[in-house]
């Protein structure tokens, strides 16, 4: 009978029958001659075969083996291992390569989207761009030197050819030119500020005939048509009526009026009667009183671009 031994260099397994070692892959015992099942014990041994007794270690190879136990340091099954806290700047950079990765993945996973997204972006800034570089060509700096320019030289045809300006010239007649003369106004250094908004079609200007003279405000408004028709091309106008003044004497018949220090006739026959009267910007002072007297009548008010005053 021919016998299968392991390696030498193979774990060793123990054989039931003879107490003696056997390789992990061996068929038989090399002891006894027990089959690889009867020596682990899956099988009955035969009662021919030898039966090893277990001999015990001799009292030498017992002293150095159990003096060899005694020498090596016994070591804790688990040993705390110590940790030191981490920095922060290790911690900013594992947050960043985090957040990093975190967008990378939402990059990859919406990705067509995210493309999407950009081109729109992309279109609509250069379209936000284009169509402001419009407005700010559009500015109206024109229709208010005009405005201007029609106040300095007190030009009603100015303000009557403009029906949004003057819409009910036939029962509100133009306060005569005399009466309403603003001299500071008659100067071709006027200060002009003003601020617009094409998106909003809105915009404001204050205008000053010089330092130290009241300002003057004016509304405007902005008209819109295509260009290119995409874009849209503004024109601007002047928001609103030009103001109205309304004009009561008292009762008094015999009191003189001074209308900005000219003489008007007086309360019984005023040479302007009363009534409503459209009127350009400028200082409004009507008098009761000659030679510098004041009277509780008096009126000393501002005329702006637009709104309703009483005298």
């Amino acid at each position: 009978m021919g016998f299968q031994e392991g390696a030498e260099d193979e774990s060793l397994l123990t054989c039931i029958v003879c107490q003696s070692p056997f390789g992990m892959t061996a068929r038989f015992c090399g002891d006894c001659g027990a089959n690889r099942e009867q020596a682990l014990g899956i099988e009955r041994a035969k009662p021919s075969q030898r039966i090893r007794a277990v001999e015990p270690l001799p009292a030498e190879t017992r002293a150095v083996f159990q003096q060899t136990i005694d020498s090596e340091p016994v070591r804790p099954f688990a040993q705390e291992i110590k940790r030191r806290k981490p920095s922060k700047l290790s911690n900013a950079r594992v947050n960043m390569a985090i957040r990093i990765e975190h967008l990378w993945f939402t990059f990859q996973y919406h990705g067509k989207k995210i493309v999407a997204l950009g081109l729109v972006i992309f279109i609509g800034s250069g379209y936000a761009m284009t169509q402001s570089l419009i407005f700010l060509h559009n500015s109206p700096a024109d229709i208010v030197s005009k405005y201007v320019a029609a106040v300095s030289t007190h030009d009603t045809a100015y303000f009557a050819n403009n029906p949004s300006l003057t819409p009910d010239q036939k029962n509100t007649p133009f306060l005569p030119s005399k009466f309403n003369v603003w001299d500071a106004a008659q100067t071709a250094s006027w200060i002009n500020t003003y601020a617009w908004n094409g998106w909003m079609s809105s915009g404001s200007a204050a205008l000053e005939p010089g330092a130290n003279e009241p300002t003057v405000y004016l509304t405007l408004k902005a008209s819109s048509k295509g260009l290119l028709g995409i874009f849209r091309d503004q024109s601007w106008s002047l928001s609103g009526a030009m103001a109205t003044v309304t004009i009561k004497y008292p009762s008094n018949p015999s009191l003189p009026i001074y209308i900005n220090n000219i003489y008007a006739g007086t309360v019984g026959n005023p040479s302007l009667p009363e009534g409503t009267y459209y009127a350009m910007p400028g200082p409004f002072v009507i008098n009761f009183a000659s030679q510098g007297k004041t009277n509780p009548n008096d009126v000393n008010i501002f005329i702006d671009s637009t709104g309703k005053f009483e005298a």
